[in-house]
């Protein structure tokens, strides 16, 4: 029984992660609804939202956010896909032993997020397709910003971009 409700979850999980990269990928740009916010307002909620679900799972998380005010035009919606997709991949792949950072903060006219972690040991022969992975690089790009990501065997970590509003535009 324990076995085929395993198997069960890892379908749904493998059909929401197609679904996502079939609503991005095929149709080309995903229309967006950029608006401004508060840089550290947004960092805190999306951000202190993913902390909480991570710790809530056992996940060491230190949680730096953005100390300088700025502003970010972005698709706050979107941009949610993007931290739903990372808290996800998280979740399968890192190990709740090592502390996981958070960080957002100002560097020139860019916003920056980072999560670093490392993988689990026994996951790091797994293969995966990467589809959460270019579903994020996408959206991030569709936005104006960039996804990246480092792999250091056992370290991850990704990086999340997006510019800033300049002071005269507020």
């Amino acid at each position: 029984v324990l076995a085929s409700r395993d198997k069960a979850y890892q379908l749904k999980d493998l059909t929401g992660e197609m679904f996502r990269y079939f609503l991005v990928f095929s149709r080309g740009e995903q229309e967006t609804h950029p608006e401004p916010y508060d840089a550290q307002i947004l960092c805190a909620q999306l951000l202190g939202e993913c902390a909480e679900e991570l710790r809530s799972r056992g996940f060491d998380v230190n949680l730096l956010l953005l100390g300088t005010p700025c502003t970010v035009t972005t698709d706050a919606q979107m941009l949610k896909r993007v931290t739903d997709n990372l808290l996800s991949n998280i979740e399968k792949y890192a190990d709740p032993a090592a502390r996981l950072t958070i960080l957002a903060e100002r560097e020139g006219e860019r916003l920056h997020v980072c999560f670093a972690n490392r993988a689990r040991r026994e996951l790091a022969r797994v293969e995966s397709n990467h589809i959460g992975l270019k579903t994020c690089e996408r959206i991030m790009s569709q936005m104006g910003g960039s996804f990246c990501k480092y792999e250091q065997d056992p370290e991850f970590s990704v990086e999340l971009t997006l510019p800033l509003l300049p002071e005269a535009e507020k």
